[in-house]
């Protein structure tokens, strides 16, 4: 398989009670090309000092500290602004998630064997449910992108996701008339818009296996308000 390089942001605020979990799960990773970017939304516990370790163990980490806080969605839009120029995928992992060992590697294999694709999704297990059900593994794992986009808005399927569910195809992303502002900051499901922009424009993968998976917490009420 063509090793594709990867960019991978990490968008965290006050992070530091799963943090380190979810940085491992990526360190951990099966697939080896990548890069890391910890976009700290200028947290006040010990998210900082965390992430430090990481970036001095692993120079795939990178660190990016910033003074000024924003809104959750602002800082997702932060994430693209560092994205490598030779990046062929990128995707977002949220501080307080995790994605299975062979997230990257089950993800690109099928985006290398259909070059349309530009987003990919699986299986994830969303607190104690399995979630992104729906499709026929018997159909295999490509789809159009506007078919699948159909069925989304009919309410057959949903395999949009989390943020840290979907794999996206850089080609794909640089396209975004906003780019690098990827994300609709005037509405909080901006990842499952971002989610039908791709399914508009490209194919779409999705792997039948869990591979991500969605953790809910005590400050965390409403999933996205905490990163």
């Amino acid at each position: 398989m063509v090793e594709g390089f990867v960019s991978i942001g990490v968008p965290v605020y006050n992070g530091e009670e799963f943090l380190k979990e979810a940085l491992l799960s990526i360190q951990n990773q099966t697939y080896k090309n990548w890069e890391c970017n910890i976009v700290n939304n200028c947290s006040t516990d010990r998210t900082r000092e965390i992430a430090e370790e990481f970036v001095q163990k692993d120079n795939r980490f990178k660190l990016h500290n910033y003074t000024e806080y924003m809104p959750v969605v602002q800082n997702w839009n932060r994430i693209a602004n560092h994205i490598s120029e030779d990046a062929e995928y990128f995707k977002v992992v949220q501080a307080d998630d995790l994605i299975d060992q062979d997230y990257l590697k089950e993800m690109i294999k099928v985006m290398v064997q259909y070059p349309t694709i530009g987003m990919t999704s699986s299986y994830r297990i969303d607190g104690k449910k399995i979630m992104c059900d729906g499709l026929d593994i018997l159909e295999g794992n490509f789809y159009k992108g506007k078919d699948l986009l159909l069925r989304h808005l009919k309410e057959e399927v949903d395999i949009s996701g989390s943020i840290t569910t979907l794999l996206f195809s850089a080609k794909y992303l640089r396209q975004i008339p906003d780019f690098p502002k990827i994300f609709n900051e005037k509405d909080l499901h901006c990842d499952t818009l971002l989610a039908y922009h791709f399914m508009n424009i490209s194919d779409v993968g999705f792997i039948f296996k869990v591979l991500s998976f969605t953790r809910w917490h005590k400050k965390c009420l409403y999933k996205q308000i905490q990163c």
